[in-house]
């Protein structure tokens, strides 16, 4: 509002009389409030807010900029009424983005801790009041209309009267009239019946959708507060949690709040917990790698030896209602999995659904849930050829699937039907990179957000009456840090934020001065890369990548090579150091180039090719830029990333082949070095690692990769001529997610920060 505007206002509100009525509006950035009518606009558009999230809105507002603690904001938003503190970072999240950054680029509501939140722009109100002669003319007015409405009233009744039941009754009726009526009536009720019909059949979800309650009912109650869990779950009564914490499985009853360890002996690691049906047994997995096999297991609530339930599982499991079937998946993406149901009386077991090579990728994110008639089972996967995550309902007993389309959500991570056994609870991404719960509908697909925030909620449990939602409420942030190799515990912190997932996906170096680094801002669908030099100077955005995700770059000090798929297929582009001259380096649809690799004389470009046979390792010459299959053998089949040596005699990649149990009890992966001269693979090396990423050492003689360490990571350090690995970095009380050695091998990047992870309870969602 300008300045002469305003000026006549205040005159305006000078010379008037006594008032009795304010509307009060407020100005700020492009956004204007009017706090009588409760509505917010930016420009001429008007933004709609739920009435939890308008009202701190407006207490924001009343402040002009002043920090509002939580307790002012509880008291006085949520009177009367107890709520988890999730419940107001959810609306803040709501608020955020819907009025998005200032000029500068921070939010435009700042949180302070200890202090609270506030609107951090500059904010103009303008009071608008009505003078006692025009609120009293507007009372009579009321009066008038009242007297007149009151006299219509009157004569409509009047005419109404004629048309009182008891003297149409008593009029004579021809009989044909009658019938004709009777007729047109019944016609008229079987059309109204067929509608109603269709209309249920088909518009449920849309009218159930006008009776939900609002997000801001869900109640939220934490459950644990270590901030450091692997997974839980629910009891099917929803009385006891059990869930896994520095490899410990531990058990707590949720109404005293008392937990136990339980004392498992022989087991090295612990996976996706499942209370059975009646509550007395867990069923868990006991290897945590990304890609490799495991060993379902049993045993008591309270601990004990276990039992062998399947030897050879990929992915999460799922037991049947009644707990007589497990559904789990078996193979490799290069071979193929299958959807496995396991008789667990007989042992007797039958494929259920065959998945081709690279159709869709069964991992630790991959997810399995029987429907409450044990029909059904919704199975969550993740597609090698387009990077989609998959839903599909699959029939147990005719292993028909069908694909649930969701367009509104992204990414699925793990899916539970609700006990109705038509809809079900999905962990899902929506346009950013949090994952957040949502019940949907099935089958119209028609969805309903259960949390928002900047908290992702993840791996949902539902317990028996539908009425409880166990969730990993998981918070993770990232920054980029740089040491040299004399004294790697003395870190420069490069970054500062808390959500951008720094460095996370992918970081190599430029040059010895420069790094390159993947990361994702705050609304942006997809990871795009950035530069910035060792002393965290010049960060600049190289991509600008809007619905394809970028991926393991790496760079000749020139050019940036990296992989992206479009189109379902996946190729090879670059771009300049300084984010120019973007162009493809590969454009075939016959497979999937991943993970490029420059050699040292910059010669030769070295990445994975997969396709349904299996995966080969390709190069393209880079002077005549002539492609050509540089290796095929068919016990090299490398994963999704590899990595040439400093010295460039050698490339590694992690091998999908199957291994003997014992040694996979002991190391979740196998890494296959292969000489670049003579093509051969020169040694297997098993590790036990936590990260996809690896690295070879400065002098090519070792394998470095990030391994757990207490409540910690730590990054290992495997020689090929030694049987152990030896820690080169300790972290305790850090997640360390990658890291890369310069050039020269004198510094060290590490991306690093925490993981937070707890589990809550959602309640009052219905």
């Amino acid at each position: 509002m300008s300045s002469k505007i305003r000026s006549k206002i205040l005159k305006v509100i000078i010379k008037a009389p006594m008032r009795n009525e304010i509307n009060n509006l407020y100005e700020f950035a492009e956004f204007k409030f009017d706090g009588n009518k409760q509505k917010l606009w930016k420009n001429n558009d008007l933004i709609l807010l739920s009435p939890k999230a308008t009202e701190l809105l407006a207490l924001l507002l009343e402040k002009k900029g002043e920090f509002v603690d939580k307790q002012e904001i509880f008291e006085t938003v949520w009177k009367d009424t107890f709520v988890e503190d999730g419940v107001l970072t959810q609306n803040i999240y709501t608020l955020r983005k819907a009025l998005g950054n200032d000029a500068d680029g921070l939010p435009i509501i700042e949180n302070k801790t200890r202090l609270g939140y506030r609107i951090a722009i500059p904010i103009f109100s303008d009071t608008v009041l009505l003078d006692a002669e025009t609120a009293r003319r507007g009372d009579a007015g009321k009066d008038d209309a009242e007297t007149r409405r009151q006299g219509d009233t009157k004569n409509k009744n009047a005419e109404l009267s004629d048309l009182n039941p008891t003297k149409i009754a008593n009029k004579k009726i021809p009989a044909s009239l009658r019938r004709r009526v009777s007729v047109s009536f019944l016609i008229a009720a079987s059309i109204f019946i067929a509608i109603a019909a269709i209309g249920y059949r088909y518009f449920r979800p849309q009218i159930a959708s006008y009776f939900r309650k609002p997000i801001e009912s869900v109640k939220f109650t934490q459950l644990t507060n270590t901030s450091d869990l692997a997974s839980a779950t629910l009891s099917p009564d929803g009385n006891f949690l059990a869930y896994i914490r520095q490899n410990k499985v531990y058990l707590k009853d949720v109404a005293s709040n008392k937990e136990i360890p339980l004392e498992i002996p022989n087991v090295p690691s612990f996976r996706s917990l499942e209370f059975s049906a009646d509550g007395n047994f867990l069923y868990f997995c006991n290897n945590s790698a990304y890609f490799a096999s495991s060993k379902i297991l049993k045993v008591s609530r309270f601990g004990g030896d276990t039992e062998l339930i399947v030897e050879r599982n990929q992915g999460l499991f799922s037991l049947s209602p009644d707990n007589k079937f497990i559904a789990y998946y078996v193979g490799l993406p290069n071979e193929g999995s299958k959807l496995i149901v396991r008789n667990l009386e007989t042992r007797e077991e039958r494929a259920v659904l065959q998945l081709e090579p690279l159709q869709s990728s069964v991992t630790n994110n991959s997810s399995l849930s029987w429907s409450p008639d044990g029909k059904r089972i919704l199975s969550s996967t993740q597609s090698f050829i387009t990077a989609a995550s998959l839903l599909n309902i699959i029939d147990v007993e005719t292993g028909m699937s069908e694909d649930v389309k969701i367009p509104r959500l992204r990414r699925f991570q793990e899916a539970h039907w609700l006990p109705d056994g038509e809809n079900f609870i999905v962990s899902a991404t929506e346009n950013g990179r949090i994952y957040h719960l949502w019940k949907v509908y099935y089958p119209a697909g028609d969805i309903q957000p259960l949390t928002t925030g900047l908290s992702s909620f993840e791996r949902p449990i539902i317990s028996a009456d539908g009425k409880k939602i166990l969730a990993m409420q998981t918070t993770n942030n990232s920054n980029l840090f740089t040491a040299t190799d004399a004294n790697l515990n003395e870190q420069k912190q490069l970054t500062t934020g808390n959500t951008n997932k720094f460095g996370q996906t992918s970081l190599t170096w430029t040059n010895d001065q420069e790094l390159l680094f993947s990361t994702q801002l705050e609304n942006d669908k997809v990871e795009n890369f950035w530069l910035i030099d060792s002393f965290g100077q010049g960060k600049r955005q190289i991509t600008s990548e809007k619905d394809a995700s970028p991926n393991t770059a790496i760079s000749d000090g020139k050019s940036i090579f990296y992989s992206v798929i479009r189109q379902r297929f996946s190729n090879i582009e670059k771009v300049d150091v300084g984010g120019g001259n973007l162009s493809q380096v590969t454009n075939s649809n016959d497979g999937q180039r991943r993970s490029p690799q420059i050699s040292p004389d910059r010669n030769w470009l070295y990445y994975i090719f997969r396709e349904t046979k299996g995966s080969k390792i390709m190069r393209l010459n880079l002077l005549d830029q002539k492609e050509e299959i540089w290796l095929d053998d068919e016990k090299v089949q490398c994963g999704l990333f590899m990595e040439i040596s400093p010295d460039g005699k050698y490339l590694a990649c992690p091998n999908w082949r199957q291994r003997n149990s014992s040694d996979q009890d002991k190391h979740n992966s196998e890494i296959a070095i292969i000489s670049t001269e003579t093509k051969l693979v020169l040694q297997y090396i098993p590790i036990a690692r936590i990260s996809p990423n690896f690295r070879f050492s400065a002098d090519s003689k070792a394998i470095e990769f990030i391994a757990a360490h207490e409540s910690g990571t730590q990054i290992m350090r495997q020689a090929f001529n030694e049987s152990e690995p030896k820690p080169v970095l300790q972290m305790p009380k850090e997640r360390i997610f990658n890291f890369a050695w310069s050039k020269n091998g004198k510094q060290l990047a590490i991306s690093h920060g925490q993981q937070l992870r707890d589990a809550v309870v959602l309640t009052d969602f219905y």
